[in-house]
């Protein structure tokens, strides 16, 4: 990985193969390289064998039919590791796209807000998941995110493609509650759900910054074309390397219920923090 950054030296810049002193001339394009570097070991975590085994997964299901009813039909217990692995893959892609932008010689400022923000989803999304290992409290909430899902796809309507897959997993899902998997276990908006998790990481005010690029407003336009024009490349670098600390934290937390050696991903980010 590192040989994509040897480069001659020229007009007094370094041969050293390094981030930092490729990142000390070329800004932009460093962080764009670790944004590479960091979706494929993301991507490669999303693809790795499951938590769960096949058999493993189906004992689950058994066990949770007699109290939650519909569990084997839905094959529930499959969820929190099937929507980990998606949440994944779609940051992986989006911090790939994220770096070929960066690396690029083309400046928008607003572009790299708007895909970091569905990063920063998806991460919270996985550290949700994947917060407790008790394979009840982890499959009650995949089931949350797959109503609130259903939900925001029209699914309570009739008419819908997903109607009965609606009722079903509500159902399944006030079951869950009934044994007391309810409040507790609640699925927060994604404002709550990065400020719960990334606190320590500045998630909630990140992602602030994020939504008022993301939704239109003619002052933040301005606001970010001057920033632009007085701080040239900075103003994009400190919410982006933050970015990746939340990441990381949220592939660890998958991690450690996974039988995974995480050495090898600890030794290829930690230089990019």
């Amino acid at each position: 990985m590192r040989r994509v950054f040897e480069h001659v030296s020229r007009r007094g810049k370094p041969t050293k193969n390094s981030f930092a002193e490729y990142e000390q001339y070329f800004p932009l394009k460093g962080l764009g390289a670790h944004c590479e570097a960091v979706a494929h070991s993301v991507n490669e975590i999303a693809c790795s064998p499951r938590i769960l085994t096949t058999e493993e997964a189906d004992s689950l299901d058994i066990e949770f039919e007699p109290k939650i009813r519909g569990a084997q039909k839905w094959k529930i217990a499959r969820l929190a590791d099937e929507l980990s692995a998606a949440s994944l893959q779609t940051t992986g892609g989006i911090l790939h796209s994220l770096g070929l932008l960066l690396k690029s010689d083309i400046r928008y400022p607003l572009t790299p807000s708007i895909l970091a923000r569905s990063a920063l989803e998806n991460s919270a999304l996985v550290m949700y998941l994947n917060e407790d290992a008790d394979p009840w409290i982890r499959t009650v909430r995949a089931v949350n995110v797959v109503v609130n899902g259903y939900e925001k796809s029209g699914g309570r309507n009739n008419e819908s493609p997903y109607s009965e897959a609606t009722a079903d997993h509500i159902k399944i899902k006030q079951a869950f509650a009934s044994q007391g998997y309810g409040k507790s276990q609640k699925l927060l908006n994604y404002t709550d759900l990065v400020a719960e998790y990334f606190d320590g990481f500045q998630g909630g005010e990140m992602y602030s910054r994020f939504n008022r690029s993301v939704h239109h407003n003619v002052v933040r336009q301005i606001e970010l074309a001057l920033a632009q024009d007085r701080d040239g490349v900075r103003m994009q670098l400190k919410p982006l390397k933050l970015l990746f600390g939340l990441q990381l934290r949220s592939v660890r937390r998958h991690l450690a219920f996974k039988s995974l050696d995480t050495a090898a991903v600890s030794m290829s980010t930690r230089s990019m923090l």
